[in-house]
């Protein structure tokens, strides 16, 4: 939604171009050093709203295989999803440090798991 001096407007849908946006990212950012052998060397989890502005790589300007960002609808650690994530992150890696993310105005804590459900 974009707003101006008037009321607010909505912009007209305009699909993403995944395909050339990772092609352009395989061709000039993926880095083939940082895979490591056998998987992924990262020891550190962050666990993170799906929020489009909540972005780790980012804001923590992490390289490659840095990090695992696990994302969920306002960042809830205790989904089934999420144990079954870190429980294989910890058998499969050496996992050792875990991290939960919060962002100011998150939707996603306005709605409880039941009305969700009811939807």
């Amino acid at each position: 939604m974009v707003s101006g001096f008037g009321q607010a407007q909505m912009l007209a849908f305009v699909p993403y171009d995944f395909k050339s946006k990772n092609e352009d990212y395989a061709r000039y950012s993926f880095k083939l050093e940082n895979i490591a052998p056998g998987g992924a060397r990262s020891r550190v989890g962050i666990i993170t709203c799906c929020d489009a502005r909540c972005s780790p790589d980012h804001f923590f300007q992490l390289d490659e295989n840095e990090v695992f960002v696990i994302q969920n609808g306002g960042r809830r650690t205790a989904s089934d999803d999420v144990v079954r994530t870190l429980a294989g992150l910890e058998i499969a890696t050496e996992i050792r440090e875990l991290r939960a993310i919060h962002h100011t105005g998150c939707g996603g804590l306005k709605y409880a798991d039941e009305w969700i459900k009811r939807r």
